[in-house]
């Protein structure tokens, strides 16, 4: 199963948890369309099993132990600076990307989410690519050079594509990949 996911915005080295959390929704909008479509309409039952509680939040990770995924992640991040300058005064592209696999994981605990918190209509539950970031298996990453003006230093607009892998048959995600 392969779909692309797109970001617009800050994408800071070591981000807090606040950051992360606004990276975290704005790719929720997107997983929770991608269950409207086939293959996972199809699979709608999968969601009851997949639902991990973190604090007052309910996530849906489509990328699971469980379910026996795995992702490759293929990234290509516009920015400011020259093509091969990896190194910006938005941060070094290991850190930015560190911020970014972590907002496309659900928290593992209630101290990764921000403090007092709540969830916004639709977020319930909340969707996401990875239970853990320890299940990307492969990863991308191509740079260039935004050619629009910035709003800051540390934004980006990114496009990443996602391929869904299946390590292990599993009945219930027949189907799916």
């Amino acid at each position: 199963m392969e779909f692309t996911l797109k970001y617009s915005g800050s994408l800071k080295a070591n981000a807090g948890k606040d950051e992360k959390h606004l990276i975290r929704q704005a790719f929720h909008e997107q997983m929770k369309e991608l269950w409207n479509h086939e293959p996972l309409a199809s699979h709608i039952e999968l969601k009851d099993e997949l639902v991990r509680s973190v604090g007052s939040f309910r996530f849906l990770p489509l990328v699971s132990v469980g379910l026996a995924f795995t992702a490759g992640v293929s990234i290509l991040m516009l920015r400011e600076g020259t093509p091969g300058n990896i190194f910006v005064e938005g941060g070094d592209i290991d850190n930015r990307l560190k911020t970014l696999f972590d907002s496309l994981r659900m928290p593992s605990n209630v101290s990764e989410l921000p403090k007092n918190i709540s969830r916004r209509e639709g977020e319930d539950p909340f969707y996401c690519l990875l239970e853990d970031d320890n299940l990307i298996t492969s990863v991308t990453v191509d740079t260039d050079r935004l050619l629009i003006p910035l709003l800051n230093k540390s934004h980006v607009e990114m496009f990443l594509r996602i391929s869904i892998r299946k390590h292990k048959d599993y009945i219930a995600t027949s189907g799916i990949i």
